[in-house]
């Protein structure tokens, strides 16, 4: 069976001759030239590619430093083109590229929490992209029974996402991001939230093990009555007022029943 166009597509444009395969739809018109012109769009895929990495990793890209990223990185773009129009969703890969490529590049082991980084990053980069929340109906909720209220289950923020890390990474993420502000060195293992921050912010919020718990507990489904499994002790009212701070921060936008109340 023929590949696929955008396959063909991918392979002889974006990561070269030396991947293409034998029977490949792509071909330069015949001439003297048609590996010349083919560079040329080879080229500027790229580019295009490699760019568009630098801008969803930043910090990364500081870490590491121009030269080296852009070496390492066009390396891995020949490995892992898109295949997709939208490049605003390409760079999945590079978290597990970057692990791979500390295994085999010695001079990448004094940076052991790049890959944890990168996986920051690409959050960050997708909670920019997450579509507008909408508004939950608070009042509507406050009408309905207590037994009624502790069946919902809370509804987070399309932008909102928990990642765990052993390095604190947050703390690198911060220093590079915001180096006028006073630099906390904190130590790991963290727990973090990434999320909005205003209407158009990203924020990066570090919390507690029992925050963790009860906020993981929300995005797996949980019902507001068993939320106390997961609070590791803190009591209702603590329960309570910790929801009622992460609604008015945008982290938690409405709530899901058996009826259409939501």
């Amino acid at each position: 069976m023929d590949e696929p166009l955008h396959a063909a597509l991918v392979a002889t444009v974006c990561r070269g001759p030396d991947t293409d395969r034998s029977g490949s739809r792509m071909r330069a018109v015949r001439g003297p030239d048609a590996a010349a012109r083919i560079d040329v769009y080879r080229d500027s895929i790229r580019s295009l590619h490699i760019g568009t990495l630098g801008r969803a990793f930043p910090v990364c890209r500081g870490v590491l430093g121009e030269d080296y990223w852009g070496q390492l990185i066009a390396t891995l773009v020949r490995c892992h083109g898109s295949d997709s129009g939208d490049l605003n969703r390409y760079g999945d890969f590079l978290p597990d590229a970057l692990g791979s490529a500390q295994v085999i590049r010695p001079e990448l082991a004094e940076f052991p929490y790049l890959q944890c980084l990168a996986h920051l990053e690409w959050r960050i980069h997708l909670a920019k992209l997450a579509q507008d929340d909408d508004a939950g109906n608070w009042r509507r909720f406050a009408t309905l029974s207590p037994a009624a209220q502790g069946a919902c289950s809370l509804r987070t923020s399309h932008a909102l996402s928990i990642l765990r890390s052993v390095y604190p990474i947050d703390v690198i993420w911060s220093r590079h991001t915001h180096p006028g502000l006073p630099a906390d060195n904190l130590p790991g293992p963290v727990c973090l939230c990434i999320h909005r921050e205003g209407r158009f912010g990203i924020g990066v919020s570090r919390l507690a093990s029992r925050e963790s718990g009860i906020i993981e507990a929300i995005m797996a489904g949980a019902t507001v009555t068993q939320l106390e499994r997961h609070s590791q002790g803190m009591s209702a009212g603590d329960i309570t007022n910790t929801v009622i701070e992460w609604i008015g921060q945008g982290w938690i936008t409405g709530y899901e029943s058996g009826a259409d109340d939501a």
